[in-house]
């Protein structure tokens, strides 16, 4: 799909729909993926990410649980507050500002008449550069996930009794369509670390922060190793 822009007038209900409705039968892992920049006004014009059951008859927005992006969508939609970059003023979008997004599809396995849009809803007054949408997918992730860890190795030194967290990340350097599904295991386990997140699900080019936070407490002196395999 080429990439197309809606430049929004005042009072618009604007609707991008995607041609025909697919068969989700027998998929196993369908994500519905797209970039895109949305440049409206931020609580005012909104842009909703919606799907079908029934072949387009009714339509209702993505549910929360379903988005793996990385930018708000706690409202169940974007708009100029979505992510920092894109700003609150009426700049014109810079190409740094383009977005890749994820809907999980896996809750519409079986569905024979699914269909997605995209709408923008608009108030009277005040408009923004618009929503602009590229490179759309709908299927199979086919590309092997690129998983890097950094930093490889955490130290820190604790009073006795001391608390503290230390970081890494886990990321996906696959630039294309991928999900890598990661999960982390203590050796020895240890009642003194604990690890936040244990597992989760990085998409392509993004990456997840792990927290490792120590506790002294009740430690005698000495040092203490623990081995975390991802």
């Amino acid at each position: 799909m080429y990439s197309t822009h809606n430049a929004y007038g005042a009072s618009n209900n604007n609707i991008l729909e995607v041609v025909g409705a697919l068969d989700l039968t027998g998929a196993v892992n369908p994500k519905f993926a797209f970039s895109q920049i949305c440049k409206t006004e931020g609580g005012y014009d909104f842009g909703f990410v919606e799907y079908s059951l029934d072949g387009g008859g009714t339509w209702q927005a993505f549910p929360l649980d379903a988005y793996e992006g990385a930018g708000d969508y706690s409202e169940g939609l974007f708009e100029e507050d979505s992510y920092e970059d894109w700003g609150t003023t009426s700049v014109p979008p810079e190409n740094t500002w383009w977005k890749f997004e994820v809907f999980d599809l896996y809750d519409f396995i079986g569905e024979t008449n699914f269909k997605v849009r995209f709408r923008l809803q608009t108030d009277g007054s005040v408009q923004r550069f618009g929503w602009l949408i590229d490179n759309v997918f709908i299927g199979e992730p086919d590309a092997a996930p690129m998983m890097a860890v950094a930093p490889q190795e955490l130290e820190e030194t604790l009073l006795v009794n001391g608390t503290t967290t230390l970081n890494f990340t886990v990321s996906n350097d696959q630039s294309l369509l991928s999900v890598l599904n990661y999960t982390i295991t203590e050796s020895p386990e240890a009642d003194w670390l604990e690890v936040v997140p244990m597992s989760g699900t990085v998409s392509q080019l993004a990456s997840e922060m792990i927290a490792v936070n120590l506790d002294a407490t009740g430690l005698s002196t000495d040092s203490y190793v623990c081995e975390l395999y991802i």
